[in-house]
């Protein structure tokens, strides 16, 4: 079950947070020339954005990472910093084929997507506002054990 904080449902109350659970055997593409392709087109269609931060769904998340007191233009929201990546030249970084799907769906409705791995994480199914301490990993950036 997901678990929306008090604080977060009053701050944002029409927020939209979706959660899909899914188990797969093997962790790879059935076609994997059919997802280069579509990451290609992906890539392509961003590198056409004017103004990423303009973006309806980039502003959004610039918004709420303000109201908790982050600063989108110091770490950005997971989206806009792998639109940014692409818009730098760079295609969508491989990890593997769920991480590459969710990356593609990310990249593609400018939303942040992730996945976790109920065996191996220890995910709460909630969203609370952070009171301090914690590590935040960038994807890509140098000390983060997921790459």
């Amino acid at each position: 079950m997901l678990k929306i904080s008090k604080e977060i449902a009053a701050r944002f109350p029409g927020v939209t947070i979706g959660i899909v659970q899914g188990e797969c055997a093997k962790n790879a593409f059935a076609d994997e020339n059919a997802y280069l392709q579509q990451a290609r087109a992906a890539e392509e269609e961003t590198r056409k954005i004017a103004n990423l931060a303009e973006q309806p769904n980039v502003a959004a998340w610039r918004k709420m990472y303000r109201a908790f007191g982050e600063d989108p233009t110091k770490r950005k929201p997971s989206a806009e910093a792998l639109a940014k990546r692409v818009l730098n030249g760079e295609q969508l970084p491989r990890v593997n084929a769920l991480v590459d799907c969710y990356n593609l769906v990310s990249l593609r409705n400018l939303i942040p997507v992730g996945g976790q791995d109920r065996e191996k994480d220890s995910w709460t199914n909630g969203f609370a506002v952070r009171k301090g301490g914690g590590k935040l990993y960038p994807f890509g950036r140098k000390g983060n054990p997921a790459g």
